[in-house]
This record gives structure tokens, sequence and C-alpha cells, in this order.
């Protein structure tokens, strides 16, 4: 593919539908988040603010300038729509939430 296009296939990770980057701190030079054009020049860039949350779509171009001083602290965070990579506490928090839903209706029903 001559470097210019990033393929969902394995052993990528196929299961990220969406990425985010949260910022923990400011005090460096460089390192400004950017989307890119599919001809790899730059479109948008994002200054790093500490407490700033970057979200994206994971498949389109993007990267991090090089840090020039400093360090940069930052947490990345994926997010999947695929069920098959959902994580057990994600399956269970929401069979708790519709059994407490159920019990919300029938004590509104039995009310009227």
């Amino acid at each position: 593919n001559g470097g210019r296009k990033c393929d969902k296939v394995a052993p990528a990770y196929t299961w990220r539908d969406y990425s985010a980057i949260l910022y923990l701190n400011d005090d460096f030079v460089g390192g400004d988040f950017f989307w890119a054009h599919t001809n790899l020049t730059i479109a948008t860039t994002v200054r790093p603010k500490c407490g700033r949350l970057v979200g994206f779509d994971g498949g389109h171009y993007h990267g991090v300038t090089g840090i020039v001083s400093g360090k940069r602290c930052a947490v990345a965070l994926w997010f999947t729509l695929d069920e098959k990579h959902e994580e057990r506490a994600s399956r269970l928090a929401g069979e708790i939430f519709a059994k407490l839903d159920l019990v919300k209706n029938k004590e509104e029903h039995a009310e009227l």
C-alpha cells in the first residue's frame, strides 16, 4: 500500500473503532496531536493542555509531533463497538442497569 493507507486488518487492532488521548500535563514543547490528509499533509493540529481530552475515529490518519523538550504525559484510550471485545465488567454493569430499569418500571406501574 505504499505506506499511504492504514488498513484495519490482522494483526492490527481491528476492533478499535474510536480512540482518545487525555493529556495529563502541558509543560513540554512539541507533542502536538494532528490529523492528516490522505497525502499525509497536516490538516489540523491540537495543542496539548492538561485535562484536555481529544477523541477521534482511529481510522483517520493521525499522529503526534516530536517532543522538543520536557516530557509528555498522556493516557491513550480505545473504544470498540465489537461485542466480541466487550469487557466483562461492562457487560455485568449493563445487566444490572437493565434489571434496575425493570424494577423501576414495575414500581411505577404498581403506583398507577
